[in-house]
């Protein structure tokens, strides 16, 4: 009697991660050197070493202008990245629990130092509020509509005011007809609109290859696609396979020196959270220890 043999059905592959980019990194390193460099300034006021107006001056408020663009512009970019084809929402929720921790610690920590000027609504609290905002706007992310919206959300964060949003709480929006008094404050408008052009920008396939995946909702993503499609067929040409051999092997140009310091900066970037906590504590516990110690 025969047996029929029993085929086994074979298992479906897993996913293939999308790689992490670069570049977010790079600008967000970059924004966090920014940032320690201002509170340092800043910390230099606050204990009287220098004479500066952080407030009305205007090259320290076009600086911190920069900081906070360079910050949002790169989680706006984020949540199309790190979401390409379809929302994470484990790894989601774990950012945010994460975020929205951090959040109440900047909140406590800064009444506890500044009571009459405590931080409600500032950078990180913004973050928190705008990742929600953005995954609306995800199956948008390189439609050239979002910068006709991003340039309305400049207009309505610098033009009209409205006494109802002086009330505490919908001070967070950014319509108000002055300017709270706080020591951090980042509003949905105007700020928005640079995580909706890092929306854009994400979108329009500028971030770099790995994003090569079917289905992609941006139009600028899936251009991208079929980009790397072609290069991953130039790279299995013979050809290319005689290239890589022998004379024709590429030639690394950067210097070591210039690979250490892209990568500190990407370290920067993947861990700015963390900096973003602990470096005020840090240099405010330096200048203690300066008033200490005495001049």
């Amino acid at each position: 009697m025969k047996t029929r043999a029993i085929r086994r059905q074979p298992r479906p592959t897993p996913p293939v991660p999308f790689p992490r980019q670069p570049w977010p990194d790079r600008i967000r390193g970059s924004a966090v050197l920014l940032m320690v460099a201002y509170h340092f300034c800043f910390d230099l006021d606050h204990y009287g070493l220098i004479h500066q107006n952080f407030n009305t001056d205007g090259r320290w408020l076009g600086f911190r202008a920069v900081i906070i663009s360079l910050f949002m512009a790169t989680l706006g970019a984020s949540v199309l990245l790190a979401h390409p084809l379809a929302v994470q929402w484990r790894a989601l929720w774990r950012r945010q629990l994460r975020l929205g921790a951090a959040c109440v610690a900047v909140s406590l920590g800064s009444s506890l130092m500044f009571p009459a000027s405590w931080i409600w609504f500032g950078t990180l609290h913004f973050a928190w509020v705008a990742t929600w905002l953005a995954l609306l706007l995800r199956p948008l992310a390189g439609h050239w509509l979002l910068l006709p919206l991003a340039a309305v959300l400049i207009w309505a964060g610098n033009g009209p005011a409205f006494a109802a949003f002086d009330h505490p709480w919908l001070g967070w929006v950014g319509l108000m007809t002055h300017k709270p008094y706080t020591e951090d404050y980042v509003p949905l408008l105007p700020w928005f609109a640079a995580v909706v052009v890092g929306l854009w920008f994400a979108g329009r396939g500028l971030a770099g290859p790995g994003l090569d995946a079917p289905g992609l909702a941006s139009p600028g993503l899936a251009m991208q696609g079929a980009g790397a499609a072609a290069v991953h067929a130039d790279a299995a040409s013979p050809s290319a396979a005689a290239d890589r051999s022998g004379a024709g092997r590429r030639v690394e140009i950067e210097p070591p020196r210039f690979r250490r310091l892209d990568a500190a900066l990407r370290q920067l970037g993947r861990h700015s959270l963390l900096v973003y906590l602990l470096h005020q504590p840090v240099l405010i516990g330096l200048f203690e220890l300066r008033q200490l110690i005495g001049p």
